[in-house]
């Protein structure tokens, strides 16, 4: 494959997937930190404040 050995193609390949992962924590992060406050401000308007 791109005159890479097995070895250093699983080396690659892992550090490719690491960096998908922190890119999909981060955007889940943030959709997350969106749709609480959506939902917190869901519930004090229903609820009222603790």
């Amino acid at each position: 494959m791109f005159g890479l050995s097995v070895s250093e193609c699983l080396f690659y390949g892992g550090i490719v997937m690491m960096a998908i992962a922190i890119l999909a924590a981060g955007i889940s992060a943030a959709i997350f930190r969106v749709t609480g406050k959506k939902l917190k401000n869901n519930l004090e308007q229903e609820y009222g404040i603790r």
